[in-house]
């Protein structure tokens, strides 16, 4: 903060202070109370400078003695030094005198080794006893200490005396005492057994309440790490000697001794035994089904966090150690969880125990849990979010895979009918297990508010879910053409699946607004503009995926009336129309699909079923043979389209009946009733309704009338032509029913 910004701080607080008139009374006062504070804080900075400056003093005057004793200490080896060396000058037989004093030592430690050597039997089976009467009567073992105490004494003696023999050229002489020691290393084994089987089981013996054992184990440990600590003091010595006639004031007892390493060992089996708790809490998942219990986690820690430090040195960081090994665990069980086939619900098990596990930190724990490693990273890009995403893009892709599979398989071999729900409607049963899946992975992706998560994982359902699309696009139309081409060598039942796909892709477009829908408002502001617009093309995907599935159905009953439309028109027709046999098979199809349709999608039905009957009869104008023969004709027309209006007007509304059977009534009935005064009036009706009628049509009818001479049909058709030429086209305009009409490379009116 400058200088300036500072000041004008001040002059704001006085002023508020200062802000009535009254407040001039109380200046003094204030002035008082800043006056007190200012020499509180004064003193308080003075009284932390004293303090510190006493600790630099403290470490200074600490160097200097410790510089000092070492200056002593090099002086009085240089004096001892000289004093050797003058012995050497003054007595003659100085080296004989010192090989005799040598002799004599090593005559003396040989008779100690030999003593020690006859005790150890003895010594190793009152260790024994101790560790047997603590384990048989006594589980806090008293003797504990003493045993070790002694077993440790018992060790440095092996130690030095293996160290003794190595120096010797004989083997034979560490043979003989690797036999003599062999019951004294099983004891030693025994024993670090024990404790390490403590360390393993220290949780357990808190909770039973068995601390004394607690506290006397790592009192072992303390005194081991103690014994390494001198240790290597001893060999860091040796190692930096800058002359080889200072090896001797360096050559001490305990030198021999090997590293235990007791409190590394001791950590490695808290890492085991935890991390078998952690295995055994997966296991048991795996195995009965059940959930994840974790819950334990934090009672173990809550062990660790207020009882442990009181029972164990402060140098060991007690609490810490525990902290990192749980975390440890916690990281491994969450890279098994995303590596292999866990159900959604463990994810957000694990994403709820995180939380916990960071609150119980922070209301427990002695220390950050951001100064533990490995981290949790179970942040937006923390390893359980990256690894759950890439699990849920792959797994959401095996599952479409797998499900795409089966309903391609039933939908092609159509051995047994479809499903059929709970209303009767028929579907394949994949489809609404994928969607049962994709709805319980955005629930949960949902609890995460986890923005990062919601938007990979919502991109990935959209791709996947276009993917399906267009394989089912390629599926449909080689099973439609199969059937079109050779229905009696193709399996039965195309209609009933057609029929179960639309339902079900409608289905789909409705779970898409009722479970994604609510859920963009979770992803991040950047991508939410693009999910939506990749929201949008998929449900319009699973739209016209339905609508698909419809127009195949009615193109089934197309073919089926294909014979029977090939006769419209014809001579025969005016006596015997087919037109019953077509209306029927339509109706039929009415009804099966009315029974096992969802109601929003047998509308459409309806509508495309009634405009390809509109369609499929105008067609019969292309028809070889065909002749119009006037009034007959017209009145054969009306009652075709009589017996149309009758079968769809038991499910369709009057004015939808009306729309679609109006192109009819527009071209055929009135080219039919048309003259050469009117022909152009009744063109222009039908411009003005259909504006992408073919001209083929009109002429094809007109050509084709028996009741007006060559020569009359003949200037008809010129009118019409003329009258085409002058109306003005709009490519924009939507298209009609004439337009799947038009025969290829026709051009429009």
């Amino acid at each position: 903060m400058s200088l300036a910004s500072s000041d004008e701080l001040v002059y704001n607080k006085v002023a508020d202070i200062l802000r009535q008139s009254e407040d001039f009374y109380k200046l003094s006062s204030h002035v008082e109370k800043f006056e007190r504070e200012k020499d509180t804080f004064d003193l308080h900075v003075k009284t932390e400078l004293e303090k510190h400056a006493e600790s630099l003093q403290k470490g200074r005057l600490s160097l200097q003695d410790s510089h000092l004793k070492r200056q002593k200490l090099l002086r009085e080896l240089n004096h001892m030094r000289s004093l050797c060396m003058t012995a050497h000058e003054m007595v003659e037989q100085f080296p004989l005198i010192s090989e005799v004093s040598r002799i004599y030592k090593n005559c003396y430690a040989t008779r100690q080794m030999i003593i020690q050597l006859r005790n150890l039997m003895q010594e190793t089976d009152i260790i024994e006893d101790m560790i047997r009467e603590d384990l048989e009567q006594d589980p806090t073992m008293p003797n504990l200490l003493k045993a070790h105490f002694k077993l440790s004494k018992l060790r440095t003696f092996r130690d030095e005396a293996m160290h003794q023999a190595s120096l010797e050229s004989r083997s034979d002489v560490s043979t003989t005492l690797q036999s003599s020691f062999s019951n004294l290393n099983a004891l030693s084994e025994k024993f670090d057994r024990l404790i390490f089987n403590y360390c393993r089981n220290l949780l357990e013996l808190l909770r039973i309440g068995n601390t004394k054992t607690i506290v006397r184990v790592f009192k072992i440990i303390e005194a081991e790490e103690a014994s390494d600590e001198m240790l290597k003091s001893i060999r860091n010595a040796q190692s930096n000697l800058t002359d080889a006639n200072e090896a001797p004031f360096v050559n001490l007892q305990g030198s021999s001794r090997q590293l235990r390493n007791f409190w590394s060992e001791a950590k490695e089996i808290f890492q085991v035994s935890i991390a078998e708790r952690f295995h055994q809490a997966w296991s048991n998942f795996l195995t009965q089904q059940a959930d994840l219990e974790l819950d334990w986690v934090l009672d173990d820690l809550q062990y660790a966090f207020k009882v442990l430090p009181e029972l164990a040195s402060p140098s060991f960081d007690i609490a810490k150690v525990f902290a990192i090994i749980y975390q440890q665990c916690l990281v491994n069980l969450v890279k098994d969880a995303v590596s292999s086939d866990t159900p959604a619900a463990t994810f957000l098990n694990l994403i709820n125990f995180h939380k916990e596990y960071r609150t119980f930190y922070q209301e427990h724990a002695p220390f950050s849990i951001d100064e533990l490693q490995p981290p949790l990273e179970d942040g937006s890009n923390g390893i359980l979010v990256k690894e759950y995403t890439r699990l849920f893009t792959q797994k959401i892709q095996e599952w479409s895979d797998k499900l795409f599979q089966s309903s391609v398989e039933a939908f092609v071999k159509r051995e047994s009918e479809p499903e059929l729900d709970s209303d009767g409607n028929y579907g394949i049963q994949g489809t609404i297990i994928f969607f049962q899946m994709i709805t319980q992975q955005v629930t949960i992706i949902s609890q995460t508010n986890n923005p990062e998560v919601v938007s990979t994982v919502l991109r990935s359902i959209m791709y996947v879910m276009q993917a399906m699309q267009e394989h089912w696009k390629t599926v449909m139309k080689t099973e439609l053409q199969k059937h079109l081409s050779d229905a009696s060598s193709a399996p039965p039942g195309l209609m009933e699946y057609l029929l179960a796909l639309a339902n079900d892709n409608l289905k789909c477009a409705g779970f898409m607004d009722n479970t994604l829908l609510r859920t963009f408002e979770l992803a991040t502001d950047s991508r939410e503009e693009d999910l939506r617009e990749s929201f949008g093309k998929t449900v319009d995907g699973f739209i016209l995926l339905s609508d698909i599935g419809v127009n195949e159905i009615v193109e089934i009953i197309s073919n089926d009336v294909k014979p029977a439309l090939a006769t419209l028109f014809h001579p025969g027709w005016y006596q015997s129309s087919n037109m019953k046999l077509i209306v029927d098979t339509f109706r039929d199809y009415i009804v099966d699909c009315i029974e096992h349709m969802v109601p929003g999608l047998f509308d459409v039905f309806l509508l495309e079923s009634s405009n390809a009957l509109t369609i499929n009869y105008l067609r019969g104008i292309y028809n070889k043979g065909v002749t119009f023969e006037g009034p007959s004709a017209i009145q054969q027309i009306r009652s075709d389209v009589a017996l149309a209006i009758r079968a769809f007007g038991e499910y369709m509304a009057a004015e939808h009946l009306k729309a679609t059977f109006e192109p009819i009534e527009k071209l055929l009935l009135g080219m039919l009733d048309a003259e050469l005064g009117s022909v152009a009036d009744y063109f222009h009706l039908l411009k003005e309704s259909y504006w992408d009628a073919p001209l083929s049509l009109v002429e094809m009818i007109l050509l084709h009338r028996t009741d007006l001479d060559r020569t009359t049909i003949r200037k008809m058709v010129e009118i019409v032509r003329q009258e085409n030429a002058k109306v003005q086209h709009y490519s924009s305009n939507k298209p009609t029913i004439f337009s799947q009409i038009t025969p290829v490379n026709a051009t429009p009116l």
